[in-house]
């Protein structure tokens, strides 16, 4: 069950928890290291991209977007209405493993 922790932040990024990953602990996936991939696939899904290298090695992306919803407040002085917040959140987890599926590194850009 160590791979519970590291999938809840994958999923709170999906579901909309990115904009204030500032104040969150930074992403870890090292306790996928040495596990295999065939994990990540079945909790997070087929990834979004693939690619096998020349020395054998293949690379596994995953690409997360979320919308952020506008928040609208209402200046009690004036009645302004004022937009904050909105936009577009993406996370990228790259997974690198050996010939038979298993975690060597990964990587996140978030």
């Amino acid at each position: 069950m160590k791979l519970v922790p590291s999938l809840l932040m994958l999923f709170c990024l999906i579901s909309g928890c990115a904009g204030v990953q500032s104040q969150q602990e930074p992403l870890n996936f090292d306790s996928w290291l040495g596990e295999n991939i065939s994990g990540v696939v079945m909790n997070a899904g087929p990834p979004n991209k693939k690619a096998e290298l020349p020395d054998g090695n293949t690379v596994w992306t995953w690409d997360f977007s979320t919308e952020r919803p506008t928040v609208y407040s209402q200046l009690k002085t004036t009645g302004q209405v004022i937009a904050h917040g909105g936009g577009t959140d993406t996370c990228i987890v790259n997974f690198m493993t050996n010939k038979e599926g298993t975690i060597l590194k990964w990587s996140s850009l978030c």
